[in-house]
């Protein structure tokens, strides 16, 4: 599965709890890091989708070149 092992590695932080002051009111808010199975889905998804966009459309469009004319544009 694509993206597993980095959902694994994520996995012992669910339900780690850090938090911020500020300086010009002082005052502290908390922030609890909460892992679900749909921000897990819509994570993997997302990696796909980039992954797509970022080396298999280019990979596409150098294929359709001539070998020439790629060597020749290096």
């Amino acid at each position: 599965m694509y993206g597993g092992f980095e959902c694994l590695a994520v996995l012992p932080l669910n339900g780690f709890t850090t938090g911020t002051i500020n300086w010009q009111t002082f005052s502290h808010m908390a922030f609890a890091f909460r892992i679900t199975p749909g921000l897990l889905l819509g994570g993997i998804i997302f990696a796909l989708g980039m992954g797509v966009a970022g080396g298999l459309l280019p990979a596409i469009h150098a294929a359709m070149r001539l070998i020439s004319t790629a060597l020749r544009s290096l």
